[in-house]
């Protein structure tokens, strides 16, 4: 089971309008929760998938919604998750929010993050090598 920090809602029902990338691990996670509230970044919930339990717990949240950027990043997540790295998933706004945040996770050695938002999934930019994802 993904741990939640829950701020004012309850589990995403869809990736609608989230941020999803890996971080090494669940305290980088949390690090990166407390640098966005350092930027004033409101952050209504953080789940972060860890382990095999994380796999199994990222497809149960991905059901339903299974596009190319879904399946891309379960691909990308099966290895992260057995190098014992974490998954992070983020509601935020729009994009905008999203490239913002990336940049902070860049700092903290984020990869893979993508904003799946209303219509389109987008990589975004962490300002690591090799991290950005497209669509």
């Amino acid at each position: 089971m993904p741990a939640q920090t829950p701020r004012a809602h309850n589990d995403p029902i869809r990736t609608e309008n989230h941020l999803m990338g890996f971080l090494d691990s669940r305290s980088d996670c949390e690090a990166l929760v407390a640098l966005m509230k350092q930027q004033g970044i409101e952050v209504p919930l953080m789940l972060t998938f860890d382990g095999a339990g994380g796999v199994a717990a990222l497809e149960e949240m991905l059901k339903g919604s299974w596009g190319e950027a879904e399946q891309a990043f379960y691909e990308k997540a099966l290895p992260e998750l057995e190098n014992g790295h974490s998954a992070i998933c983020l509601e935020v706004s729009d994009f905008d929010e999203a490239a913002k945040v990336g940049k902070l996770a860049g700092r903290l050695g984020g990869r893979g993050f993508t904003h799946f938002g209303v219509l389109v999934d987008t990589g975004v930019d962490t300002g690591n090598a090799s991290t950005a994802s497209k669509k």
